[in-house]
């Protein structure tokens, strides 16, 4: 996939991490544990917002080594991680009045 996107948008940053196949296994573990670990936030949601930067991460990676840019479809996801945050926040305000 890496040369295929180096060959089609002429990306050499994908034909440098081709050419590392010790790196792309270490990324390739890194997004395959990423993946299936998400069902991990039922039980532990504090890790919430180590599991968004990762998935900007992953999605940001995607993006700069591929030209495949899933953030305008999946971008919109990433806003649940900041409806806490915020509630939170409002309520702080609303309780200081």
């Amino acid at each position: 996939y890496l040369i295929a996107a180096h060959l089609a948008y002429d990306i050499p940053r994908a034909r440098w991490l081709a050419g590392r196949p010790v790196l792309c296994r270490g990324l390739s573990a890194a997004v395959l544990t990423f993946e299936c670990t998400g069902w991990l936030l039922l039980f532990a949601p504090r890790g919430e917002y180590l599991f968004a930067i990762g998935g900007l991460a992953l999605h940001a990676g995607t993006l700069a080594f591929m030209r495949v840019n899933f953030l305008k479809y999946h971008g919109a996801v990433f806003l649940v991680f900041v409806a806490a945050p915020a509630s939170r926040l409002l309520a702080s305000i609303a309780g200081a009045s």
